[in-house]
């Protein structure tokens, strides 16, 4: 993994760490940031974040929205968090059933390669919470909703 010293003046010059460092006097103890695109992933500034906040003794999150693995791994390299929060479609329709099973399976592959390649990170995954009276498709194999933009996403920590 790619490592160098923190230069704690030019972190505190930085927006993002100085609201990072209010956070932490405030008693937050999980502070994440959202890398957008693989055009756009290497924000010098959000690494600043994630070195003050790894410094504070509170813990730092990445949520890359980014498609493929490599994007994401050289993501990981280069900001260095304590936990790494994925969030992807998931298909619920019922009809969509190998679809999901795909996407679930890709989901797992990638987070065992995370784990082996970055052993200390954690993961955190946001997985999709019916609306109330809904039940789960994927568990009754019977559509009792009407639509999948009546599901939401929900973080849930592994």
């Amino acid at each position: 993994m790619e490592t160098d010293e923190t230069d704690h003046g030019s972190a505190l010059r930085n927006p993002g760490a100085r609201e990072a460092e209010r956070l932490i006097a405030l008693g937050v103890d999980r502070i994440g940031s959202v890398i957008l695109s693989p055009e756009t992933w290497k924000i010098p500034t959000v690494r600043d974040v994630v070195r003050l906040v790894r410094g504070s003794g509170a813990k730092s999150s990445l949520i890359p929205l980014l498609a493929r693995e490599d994007d994401i791994l050289r993501a990981l390299d280069y900001y260095q968090p304590d936990f790494v929060h994925f969030c992807e479609w998931i298909p619920l329709d019922p009809e969509k059933c190998a679809q999901r099973e795909a996407v679930c399976a890709e989901a797992i592959r990638l987070q065992r390669r995370v784990k082996r390649e970055f052993p200390p990170l954690g993961i955190t995954r946001s997985i999709p919470i019916p609306e109330p009276g809904l039940t789960d498709p994927a568990l009754s194999g019977r559509p009792s909703w009407r639509s999948p933009a009546r599901w939401s996403r929900t973080p849930m920590a592994s």
